[in-house]
């Protein structure tokens, strides 16, 4: 039986209220076709922007096996564009870096990237994701998740609708969503797993770096650095030490790193016993 939701739609300017209402039938209604279709969800989500005629949901789903936990999708509906549109986006993993800021990883690696990954696997779980992405691949679906939507860098743009609310449009049978989500998923979840590989790797390298860095800033006297910057694999911090002021150090960010004293502002006067004692380790 054809399910249809475009009626409830609002599109124009509509008002905060009008698209909450609408997002809410948007989650209860493609919410409970996925449950009848199988899938497990486990959270739905609607959403408006206070600013912008765009509003939808979020779905999320419980884990389908190792390295899926986060799984999800985004439907968001653009009611006025001309014509309107609706936008399905899937979640990416995500990691937390050393300063506590929640990371997505994407879902845009290549083909080559996951037989080079596979060819460098040393672990069995890593060579089964691998394979199991490689097993799944597909070049069409694969590119669509290669293209990102603007500042949402959380989710990976996949699929768009367009005249959405016509007779037969996505909203009007939203069937054809759930279909493009069981065409999808397969593949979806081998790349989130892949993805979440290397999350869950950068995950682990940046909780050892904060601690790395907690240690240092012990033996600096226990102050906070005055200021540090982000480069690719490293961080610049400086210092304020007692009469040392302005000490610089650059820490890379892996484990087997090294750690460059960029430079150390210090009175003349100590300069030389500063020198003598960095000439202890010549060798």
């Amino acid at each position: 039986m054809s399910e249809s939701i475009a009626h409830n739609m609002v599109g124009g300017e509509p008002s905060l209220d009008a698209k909450i209402a609408a997002a809410k039938v948007m989650a209860e209604k493609i919410g409970n076709l996925l449950d009848i279709r199988g899938f497990d969800v486990t959270s739905r989500k609607p959403y408006a922007d206070e600013t912008k005629c765009n509003y939808g949901v979020e779905f999320g789903f419980a884990p389908a096996g190792p390295l899926t936990e986060g799984t999800g999708i985004k439907l968001t509906y653009f009611s006025n564009e001309r014509p309107d549109r609706l936008s399905l986006k899937f979640n990416c993993p995500t990691y937390e870096n050393h300063d506590g800021v929640t990371i997505p990883w994407p879902l845009a690696a290549a083909k080559s990237d996951v037989t080079q990954a596979l060819d460098e696997a040393k672990g069995e779980e890593q060579k089964r994701v691998c394979q199991n992405l490689l097993d799944r691949w597909d070049d069409s679906m694969n590119k669509r998740y290669r293209k990102c939507y603007g500042s949402d860098v959380n989710h990976t743009g996949y699929k768009a609708w367009r005249r959405c609310t016509l007779i037969g449009g996505a909203l009007d049978k939203i069937e054809l969503i759930v279909k493009q989500l069981e065409k999808a998923w397969p593949f979806y979840l081998a790349k989130y797993q892949f993805a979440m590989v290397s999350a869950v790797a950068r995950d682990n390298e940046a909780k050892a770096f904060a601690k790395y860095r907690d240690s240092i800033r012990k033996i600096l006297g226990g102050n906070q650095p005055s200021d540090h910057r982000n480069y690719a694999d490293s961080v610049m911090y400086t210092w304020d030490v007692g009469n040392i002021s302005d000490a610089m150090l650059q820490v890379d960010t892996a484990s087997d790193g090294s750690v460059v004293l960029n430079s150390v502002k210090i009175d003349k006067d100590k300069a030389e016993g500063f020198l003598k004692h960095l000439m202890q380790w010549k060798g």
